[in-house]
């Protein structure tokens, strides 16, 4: 009886709030198992460029090397309908991961919101060898854009919003906690026994990415 109650008060926050700020700036789709940053325009802010724009073959390359709180694994939304049909094209389409997002993480805010009638998200769905899937924010438009489409003579910004299958946030709790057991470890060889640099350097801290994961704050906005 207890089991059916909890079970029963899940599935009521599931379809209340199926989104959530997971923290880390991560905002975390609890039904699909899908962890998106909470930054919409994380290009421009680490300064991949001024505005965050980048062609298509471009932002495949910097989402697929993107360490963020030291977790890569990261890649561009599908175009596709959730059930696997598709892809929408036209207006409302909000059937996809992105226009999901958009319309239904309504307890949790994106940061960096860009100007939605100047912007199109790239997709990872390719409509041909020249063309792929983009999504416009005005109007939540879907449509095909070339793939090589350059910002600076467009009047349109095409930007990447990086997702995530899983929940991230508890793969960075989980990272953490061993990053602290290994800085513990390292504090006690240094000064409780004589180690070389060696043994020193096979111990030592070091996940080679762009946002290590002892930088990340889990702070909820």
């Amino acid at each position: 009886m207890i089991q059916w109650a909890v079970s029963v008060v899940s599935q009521i926050r599931l379809f209340l709030m199926p989104f959530v700020d997971s923290g880390y700036g991560l905002i975390y789709d609890r039904e699909l198992n899908l962890t998106w940053l909470k930054d919409a325009n994380y290009a421009k802010t680490v300064g991949r460029s001024p505005n965050g724009g980048m062609t298509w073959y471009e932002a495949m390359s910097w989402v697929a090397g993107l360490g963020y709180c030291g977790v890569r694994g990261w890649r561009l939304p599908s175009a596709f309908n959730l059930d696997g049909s598709g892809p929408c094209i036209g207006d409302n389409c909000t059937n996809n991961e992105l226009g999901r997002l958009l319309t239904t993480a309504k307890d949790v805010s994106a940061v960096n919101f860009p100007d939605p009638f100047s912007t199109i998200y790239w997709t990872a769905t390719e409509a041909s060898d020249e063309f792929v899937y983009g999504f416009k924010l005005a109007g939540l438009k879907q449509g095909k854009v070339e793939k090589a489409a350059d910002t600076p003579v467009n009047v349109f910004v095409f930007l990447a919003w990086p997702v995530h299958d899983g929940d991230v946030a508890a793969e960075i709790e989980k990272r953490l906690s061993t990053a602290v057991f290994r800085s513990l470890a390292l504090m006690f060889f240094r000064f409780h026994r004589s180690v070389s640099d060696k043994a020193v350097a096979a111990i030592k801290i070091d996940d080679g990415v762009e946002t290590p994961v002892w930088t990340c704050i889990p702070q909820r906005q």
